[in-house]
């Protein structure tokens, strides 16, 4: 059922070029998702810091930079979203991610196949070369679907999770201590149902990056042009120089 779906994109304000880009896949490939306003790091102080760390959101600790927090509380923002509604699941999208038009065709037999996931990747960039401890747990419309059972890192450009799956991950990244998708790929990964497509890399990529997914297109990291800042201070080197 239609109702039982949220569909979310995550951007930030200054990547208007970005969204309209995005939009205009979806709407080729047949839906359309709501746009989540990223929560911007560039806008962090120390008082945020302090504020976060007081909250019990962020663990002083954590060996983050403000833009790793930044992702952490945009992709919370989108399951809290799920969790105040009657859905049953989301599917959540960064700005960046470039779906095929075949998606929808695609995306629908999956969802009817009734794979019984937690998570499913939609997109999976191997950070942690785990391809080769996947197990293969079915075949839809010529998609393979495997689990993972390492733990990974997917990159976070598109998946889909359950209601359940939300609210697990909403009550165990509190304090924030990791980046969302190391995070989201070492949660209960021998228990819980993490399921994936496999991405394939294109023939001139660098060999750690698969952008190709059955379902979209996402660029390597170092051909995109974030503006998010990955080089500054981590929260701990900033608790410290507060404390100071």
């Amino acid at each position: 059922k239609k109702s039982d779906i949220l569909w979310r994109v995550i951007n930030c304000k200054v990547h208007e070029k970005r969204l309209k880009k995005f939009k205009q896949r979806a709407k080729e490939a047949g839906f359309s998702a709501k746009r989540v306003s990223c929560v911007n790091a560039r806008k962090f102080t120390d008082k945020t810091f302090l504020s976060l760390v007081d909250q019990g959101l962020l663990n002083p600790n954590a060996d983050l930079t403000p833009t790793e927090v930044a992702i952490c509380l945009s992709h919370a923002k989108c399951w809290r979203q799920l969790l105040n509604s009657k859905a049953k699941y989301m599917v959540v999208f960064e700005d960046d991610a470039r779906p095929y038009k075949s998606f929808m065709k695609n995306f629908n037999a999956v969802m009817e196949a009734e794979l019984d996931f937690d998570v499913l990747w939609l997109y999976n960039g191997n950070w942690k070369q785990t391809k080769h401890a996947y197990t293969k747990v079915a075949n839809v419309n010529k998609i393979p679907i495997y689990r993972e059972n390492i733990p990974y890192i997917a990159s976070c450009s598109c998946y889909v999770l359950t209601r359940e799956w939300a609210e697990y991950l909403c009550d165990k990244m509190f304090p924030i201590m990791h980046a969302v998708d190391d995070f989201m790929g070492m949660v209960k990964v021998k228990t819980a149902k993490h399921y994936t497509v496999n991405n394939t890399r294109r023939k001139n990529d660098s060999f750690d990056c698969f952008t190709l997914s059955p379902f979209m297109f996402v660029q390597c990291p170092s051909d995109s042009n974030t503006t998010q800042t990955y080089y500054s201070p981590t929260v701990k080197e900033r608790m410290k120089s507060i404390k100071n």
